[in-house]
């Protein structure tokens, strides 16, 4: 009888944790058999009624659950238990569970509670008048009250921020559903929602089929829309949504989306179709009642250790239709798939590419990719002559429609680099051989059309540095001699070659030592040159530095035509290029870049980005960017480029917060780009923000509008937005198509 009555009481109090389990809590509860240790002032066993009766600051401990009472009173006759007076239940997650009274009967798989509180341990409160537990899977609560925002310890009855109360909350965990009748939204006691029927998941449920939160709102574009989805929950690793968005001025836009996760890999597809749209070209012209759509789909598989694939695909109608629809802000879609393998130090990849421009105006069409290869093998550290040797293989096919230049080359390289270290002196040593096979098709260089060419290219490179240290009280004070030295014959007949990967040249600190200063491998730098520069900085022992670089190059053999114009190559010397670098934690950090005329010291280029805080305790946060590029010929860059961009934020106090964005065009057609200001409060279970957004014209995608947008954020029901307001939407006209 003592063993039956111990398990008797450790199910009251398994019973009462998983009873006061309102759906706002996450504990997942089973009865176990795990023994209970009871303590209390009086315990008393009547053989006549078959009753136990505890009194007196009753406590039973099972599994770090604790339950309290005053009075505890279990009939063994009935299979019904009582717990009376100041109940209390602290489960072993620190959820802790208050009660007037509760009673549990059927094997105590069922029961009645009053005066039910529950404080969690993410800050949440729930309260129920009443609560009932049927069929032990279903949970009847009665003038139910919850909020996830603190409530006052010395006045548990203070209304909070906000609250959600409803007249019966149902909780059926076979369905993970919770239902409600009557709900009402308040907001420091007053209503100011109402609905009579209301459900959500289970928030143990991760997903469940059902209807998304609508959204709409008005643009100068689209005039009023509204779009509301749906939710297909599968099963765990795959899923659906279908939304329908009508507009009053551009037709009906059908959304839908399917993901699936497998074992190995996962695919996502995605994809609209728009019916009765109007499409706006680019000289003005609109085109009513027009059929569009995009798709978008990608997915990655690994197939073993080593090799693993994937896929992107992203097409489109139009220009206009992703920002019209405001699906996507690309500029250029990109369609890819390809295979890659990873062995020890190996890679391979194959691949093949696609490109969509959806930029405004007169492009240049891209090529396709087809095929796209690459191989790279690494010796081991120290394993010939005391280095390390590397040896790549690659080709590349570029398509272009229109009988525009169609290339295919085929590369392979070899190379051997090793480091010494002597005498205060860090040198390294890189030897390489490298060849390049073309075939060329419709070429733009004069006097070519179709044909072949060939190079080889090997060049010994050496680059060494001499670093100074000096000890200070609180600091190291480093100064850096640096040097490189390039050796490579002459190359002739280099304009017949193309050039797809070798345009975009900018010198800078981190190249400036590099033995060919080129991107890609259309085009080297032979004929050989040299370089020197020098770096100093001091290094805080608390972690503050500053750092400050300064170099040049100079060609041995110079060739006016090797580099482009405004590159910083193309004359004998260089220009000049330095950097500084500044950093104090977290309260400022700064970063400036600069190339200078070697011939006038003028500038060609400064790029300066900063960011930190300031105030008591960093209330003031920033990010500043200044770019100015002079233009470098063939890049399709005719005039300097200089642009302006500030971010801000002020924290007002604990909860409240303001932060503005702005970006400025400083070069040939300067003005103001874009801007936003923002107002945001957040506290435990609130937030808010209200957000101003001006975008003016961008030439590579016709965006500009005005728009309010207020966000509204309750904590473990989501963020609700108001009807998005755009002005002045419509695209500028730009270059003619």
């Amino acid at each position: 009888m003592r063993l039956n009555i111990c398990w008797k009481i450790a199910a009251l109090s398994f019973a009462a944790l998983l009873f006061a389990a309102v759906p706002a809590a996450n504990a997942d509860v089973r009865a176990t058999d795990a023994p209970v240790d009871l303590s209390a002032e009086t315990l008393i066993h009547n053989n006549n009624t078959q009753q136990l009766f505890a009194e007196g600051n009753v406590e039973l401990v099972q599994n770090g659950r604790i339950l309290r009472a005053d009075r505890v009173v279990y009939d063994l006759h009935h299979d019904r238990a009582y717990a009376m007076g100041n109940v209390a239940l602290l489960d072993e997650n620190g959820d802790v569970y208050f009660a007037e009274e509760m009673e549990l009967s059927g094997n105590l798989r069922d029961g009645f509670v009053k005066g039910l509180r529950a404080m969690l341990t993410d800050g949440s409160n729930f309260r129920a008048e009443t609560a009932e537990r049927e069929f032990g899977v279903r949970i009847a609560m009665e003038n139910a009250a919850y909020t996830p925002c603190n409530v006052c310890e010395d006045d548990p009855d203070q209304k909070p921020l906000w609250q959600i109360r409803a007249d019966s909350v149902v909780y059926d965990e076979e369905k993970q559903d919770v239902s409600y009748r009557n709900a009402r939204l308040e907001v420091l006691g007053v209503p100011v929602l109402f609905t009579p029927i209301f459900s959500h998941p289970d928030p143990r449920k991760k997903q469940k089929t059902g209807f998304l939160r609508p959204r709409g709102g008005w643009t100068s574009d689209l005039g009023l829309y509204v779009k509301g989805a749906y939710y297909w929950a599968l099963d765990t690793h795959k899923d659906a949504t279908l939304a329908i968005q009508p507009t009053t001025r551009n037709g009906v836009l059908t959304e839908a989306e399917y993901r699936q996760h497998f074992g190995n890999g996962y695919i996502g597809l995605g994809g609209s179709f728009a019916v009765d749209s109007d499409r706006t070209s680019e000289t003005g012209i609109t085109k009513s009642g027009k059929q569009r759509g995009h798709i978008f789909a990608d997915g990655r598989f690994d197939h073993s250790r080593t090799w693993r694939s994937g896929f992107n695909l992203m097409r489109t109608t139009d220009k206009g239709y992703l920002r019209l629809y405001d699906i996507s802000k690309e500029n250029i879609l990109e369609s890819r798939v390809f295979a890659e393998r990873f062995a020890n130090r190996d890679y391979t990849r194959i691949e093949a590419a696609s490109f969509q421009d959806i930029r405004l105006g007169d492009r240049l069409r891209q090529p396709e990719l087809l095929p796209l290869f690459e191989h790279r093998a690494f010796g081991a550290p120290g394993g010939l002559l005391g280095g390390r040797w590397t040896f790549g293989l690659g080709s590349a096919g570029l398509h272009r429609r229109g009988g525009n230049q169609d290339m295919l080359r085929a590369s392979a390289d070899a190379g051997w680099q090793r480091q010494f270290i002597g005498g205060g002196l860090k040198t390294v040593i890189d030897a390489s051989l490298s060849g390049n096979a073309y075939h060329v098709r419709n070429s733009t260089a004069p006097g070519q059309d179709t044909g072949s060419a060939y190079r080889l290219f090997p060049y010994l490179h050496g680059k060494t540095s001499y670093p100074l240290v000096k000890p200070l009280a609180r600091a190291s004070w480093i100064v850096e001699p640096l040097a490189s030295v390039t050796l490579a014959p002459r190359i002739s007949d280099k304009a017949i070659l193309p050039n797809e990967d070798s345009i975009d040249v900018q010198l800078d600190s981190s190249n400036l030592f590099d033995p060919v200063r080129f991107p890609g491998i259309d085009r080297v730098e032979d004929r050989g040159h040299a370089a020197y520069g020098i770096k100093t900085g001091l290094y805080g022992h608390s972690g503050w530095r500053g750092e400050v670089f300064a170099g040049q190059s100079v060609s041995f053999q110079h060739d006016p035509g090797s580099f482009p114009a405004g590159s910083g190559l193309e004359n004998k010397y260089s220009d000049l290029v330095g950097a500084v670098n500044l950093s104090y934690g977290r309260y400022f950090d700064l970063n400036y870049k600069t190339q200078l005329g070697s011939r006038h010291i003028r500038p060609r280029r400064h790029e300066i980005q900063t960011a930190g805080r300031m105030g008591r305790d960093g209330a003031l946060d920033y990010d500043l960017r200044y770019v100015f590029v002079s233009a470098v010929a063939g890049t399709g860059f005719t005039e300097s480029r200089e642009q302006f961009q500030l971010g801000a934020g002020y924290r007002l106090s604990e909860n409240w917060r303001t932060d503005m964005t702005t970006l400025a065009d400083l070069g040939a057609d300067a003005g103001f780009r874009r801007g936003a200001l923002g107002l945001h409060y957040a506290d435990e279970c609130f937030s808010f923000s209200l957000i101003g957004q001006k975008n003016l014209i961008d030439r590579a995608s016709g965006e500009n509008e005005t728009s309010i947008l207020l966000r509204i954020g309750l904590r473990h029901l989501g963020e609700f937005s108001m009807p998005q307001i755009m002005l002045d939407a419509r695209p500028e006209r730009t270059q003619p198509e």
